[in-house]
């Protein structure tokens, strides 16, 4: 019948022309020019229909820049599903935000091992599960910032090891920043009918945490099922402060508690000057906090320039690594944006130096890994950075504290894994 209408004389539809036009860099400073303020959610108001509002006013090349650096979320996702699959990290929320049967490389295993590892056990010792052990008292309430969470499941993990589900020992709150499209894609596998993660005891059915104190629960968080009642899961651009003050005041954050801040992989992508204003606002804006940042090093090696390579293959630019080359030049970067006691240590450095033996040994026994030289390159070019403000080196501060490893995480060697284990169902 088609044809018949078209040999009829009828006008035919040519589709629309390609979009030739290249892409436009793929850079902070463009994300900020052209994306949305960030999103106050309303109690009872849909999170969905805010979301596609937001994604539809942006350009479609500036969409597909989000989009880009949104998607290395996804890449992580998968990697730590598959490092909690084969035994090097215990999560059993890894398959909340992805069910895929991909299987990583070794080398990516003990790579997402290692990065995973590392931040886990600054964290622990921030906000302890335990109670402690002279006193019996547990820690004052201290609070977690998270930006460019991605599809990060540490929310979760610490609140299961705490003692108290509710409050999850000291850690008061865990609020999460990130791009528009990752929280959207976040809420909705946690919403997903039929695919929802199961509740931790504790949790109301909205999502919050059971208000067994008569305490309401937050309009930051009462549309997803997060981990407790006060955490939260805001969007903002990082490259913009007023965005970024305007989520953090709609997750009710307190700026005047104690606050550990994760930026894991995030200053790479940004322009160096839109960096460093963020380094130096949170220094500015946080009497009393330590920062943790998770970044690449070393873009001038043959390594470094294949890597570099292979992220522009993806449609990645990582502008802020310039200036940034070395652990040198992170510590001298936190120490100019108003941060002390910075210390920075590459991955190498971490996995032989920091790390106990029993605990080397148990990662090392759970797949063979023959390509020892490339696994080494592929450390020595991510690096940690330790730092914290002035007012929380006070006498006796917490900050100064702070380790890269505690001795008492490594497990026993009774406790060590031999093989690898299946994901837990996440139904």
């Amino acid at each position: 019948a088609a044809r018949a209408w078209a040999w009829a004389g009828a006008p035919r539809r040519r589709p629309p022309p390609p979009d030739r036009r290249p892409p436009l860099p793929q850079t902070d400073h463009v994300l900020a020019r052209e994306s949305p303020p960030p999103h106050r959610l309303q109690k009872g108001a849909p999170f969905r229909n805010d979301f596609r509002s937001s994604r539809h006013r942006l350009h479609p090349r500036a969409r597909r820049a989000m989009e880009a650096v949104a998607g290395t979320a996804n890449s992580a996702a998968i990697s730590k599903r598959s490092a909690a699959a084969f035994g090097y990290v215990s999560d059993e929320f890894a398959g909340w935000f992805d069910r895929s049967s991909v299987k990583c490389a070794p080398i990516i295993n003990r790579g997402t091992y290692v990065r995973v590892a590392a931040i886990d056990s600054i964290c622990e010792q921030f906000a302890p599960a335990r109670a402690d052990a002279a006193g019996g008292e547990p820690a004052p309430p201290r609070q977690i910032l998270s930006l460019g969470a991605g599809l990060d499941t540490r929310p979760w993990r610490m609140r299961r090891a705490g003692t108290s589900l509710s409050l999850g020992a000291s850690l008061s709150r865990y609020v999460e920043v990130d791009l528009p499209c990752v929280c959207e894609r976040k809420r909705q596998l946690l919403l997903k009918k039929g695919g929802a993660p199961p509740r931790l005891p504790g949790l109301a059915e909205d999502g919050g945490a059971a208000d067994t104190a008569g305490s309401n629960v937050g309009t930051a968080n009462t549309l997803s099922p997060l981990a407790a009642a006060d955490d939260a899961l805001v969007c903002a651009d990082l490259a913009d402060i007023d965005s970024l003050l305007t989520a953090l005041a709609s997750a009710r954050f307190d700026p005047k508690l104690p606050t550990l801040v994760l930026i894991e992989c995030v200053l790479v992508y940004m322009e160096p000057a839109a960096g460093s204003a963020l380094l130096a606002f949170l220094a500015a804006h946080l009497p009393d906090a330590a920062c943790l940042a998770y970044d690449m090093i070393r873009p001038d090696d043959a390594f470094g320039r294949q890597m570099v390579s292979n992220l522009e293959g993806r449609g990645l630019r990582i502008p802020g690594i310039s200036g940034c080359a070395d652990t040198n030049a992170h510590e001298a970067r936190f120490a100019a944006c108003g941060w002390r006691g910075c210390k920075s240590v590459d991955m190498v450095h971490w996995y032989e130096r920091e790390l106990p033996r029993v605990e080397r040994q148990r990662v090392e026994r759970l797949e063979w890994l023959d390509e020892v030289e490339e696994w080494r390159l592929l450390l020595s070019h991510y690096c940690f950075v330790l730092a914290h403000t002035p007012g929380a080196e006070r006498e006796g501060g917490w900050a100064s504290t702070l380790m890269w490893m505690l001795p008492a995480t490594a497990p026993s060697s009774s406790q060590a894994a031999t093989g690898p284990r299946a994901l837990p169902n996440a139904d």
